[in-house]
């Protein structure tokens, strides 16, 4: 991160780093072992109070093909108020 600097940068969350539990087979091309929904909310709140971002978006989240019962189904529309929220307080500050 330090390398980035205060440039401004644009974060891009592929939801494979996700676990298959996690997401409830909700992907396209899963890819294994991954993170927990906690552990990816807490990476982009430190990304966002970190570095520069100027512009986020969220891929590869396939609703039809998962779990729809499933406990965490709404934690894609969580991630998307953290980036909104990050990327307000960030303009707020700049």
């Amino acid at each position: 991160l330090r390398e980035i600097g205060d440039r401004p940068c644009y974060l891009t969350i592929d939801l494979d780093v996700l676990t298959p539990a996690a997401i409830g087979g909700r992907l396209s091309t899963p890819a294994g072992p991954g993170l927990e929904w906690v552990e990816l909310f807490e990476a982009v709140g430190y990304i966002l109070r970190e570095l520069n971002v100027v512009g986020a978006d969220i891929v590869e989240l396939n609703v039809p093909r998962g779990d729809q019962a499933q406990e965490n189904s709404a934690n894609p529309a969580l991630l998307t108020l953290l980036l909104i929220q990050g990327l307000a307080e960030a303009r707020r500050r700049g």
